[in-house]
């Protein structure tokens, strides 16, 4: 059996830990929630635009005669600065985002090999131990695979 990762975490740590997330979203009530296609249809800025938004901004702030009226440069500039106070924002959470869903990710492939360690033993070692019953269950999960199995054997139960 691996065993890569050796954590614990109590209900009153994971209750504190959505007590801080839910104090983060207080903080930020100006979040937005994206819906695929409006992911889709935006203009994406990305990192090689920052330049040119900066130029863009730098050029509007110094003269903006030869824009409309309606051009809002006092509210670029804002934009800018809130973009440019949000970033180390972002940057922590991706960081944290990772970091909690590479644990889970090893935790459950711990509990996959765990789980087949003992799908093999009680499979081959376990006749008259009252398991007669209970193996061909554990045994569903490859049966119900082995027709999505794309031949490398991966989807096989571990003989």
């Amino acid at each position: 059996m691996q065993n890569k990762i050796d954590a614990t975490l109590s209900a009153a740590d994971r209750d504190r830990i959505l007590e801080l997330i839910d104090q983060i979203r207080d903080i930020l009530p100006f979040l937005v929630d994206l819906s695929i296609e409006d992911r889709q249809s935006l203009v994406k800025m990305g990192d090689s635009g920052r330049p040119f938004v900066e130029e863009a901004l730098n050029l509007v702030e110094q003269e903006d005669s030869f824009m409309p009226r309606s051009f809002d440069k006092t509210q670029m500039r804002q934009d800018n600065d809130f973009y440019e106070m949000m970033i180390p924002v972002l940057v922590q959470l991706t960081q944290l985002y990772e970091a909690v869903n590479d644990t889970m990710m090893l935790t459950g492939s711990d509990l996959i090999m765990a789980g087949l360690d003992v799908y093999r033993n009680a499979k081959n070692n376990g006749r008259g131990a009252n398991l007669d019953n209970l193996v061909p269950l554990l045994g569903k999960r490859f049966k119900s695979n082995r027709k999505k199995d794309d031949g490398t054997g991966s989807n096989s139960p571990p003989t």
